[in-house]
């Protein structure tokens, strides 16, 4: 095992504690904890298309623009058609039960064609995706410890994105 490798495990232990205390103090009204559980439901069909699930992502959109706000950047504008990517992202990782690690997003335009007029109408689109974050203020929790993922929230050249997420995974595209 070489240091990188030890590094990235540090940091996984230590985003994980980070995680866990913080949730602690995630906010618990009823109507969100009504939505976590409209999430999490073990009964809800995996295959469904989350853009249909309009509640879901504007709250996790929602959280983003909170955190962007709080870094003093501007808040990012939803668009429909960047929810069409996020859709299918969102999508090809439940089907595949674990996340790709950003290879279907790297192919998009090879495996859907329809996406390609999308994604050339912005100079840069960019995908973040999370993993087992069970309500949107502990997917932006995750994202925000990780490196990588920061300039979702610090990049002011971001202008435009779409979060999705139907637990356990979460896929935001930003663009500009």
């Amino acid at each position: 095992m070489d240091v990188t490798n030890i590094k990235q495990i540090f940091v996984t232990i230590l985003s994980v504690f980070y995680i866990f205390f913080n949730f602690t103090n995630l906010n618990r009204s009823d109507a969100y904890l009504a939505n976590y559980r409209e999430i999490t439901d073990t009964n809800a069909n995996q295959t469904e298309h989350a853009v249909n699930q309009n509640d879901k992502k504007n709250v996790l959109f929602e959280e983003i623009n909170e955190k962007r706000v709080s870094n003093s950047v501007n808040k990012l504008e939803l668009r429909d058609d960047l929810c069409k990517i996020a859709d299918v992202r969102l999508n090809e990782q439940i089907k595949n039960g674990k996340l790709d690690g950003h290879i279907g997003f790297e192919k998009i335009k090879t495996n859907h064609p329809d996406l390609s007029a999308i994604i050339d109408n912005y100079s840069l689109v960019a995908e973040f995706l999370a993993y087992k974050g069970r309500v949107p203020k502990e997917i932006v929790i995750m994202w925000d410890n990780s490196n990588d993922h920061k300039k979702l929230f610090k990049d002011q050249n971001l202008k435009y994105g779409c979060a999705l997420f139907k637990y356990p995974y979460a896929v935001a595209i930003a663009a500009n």
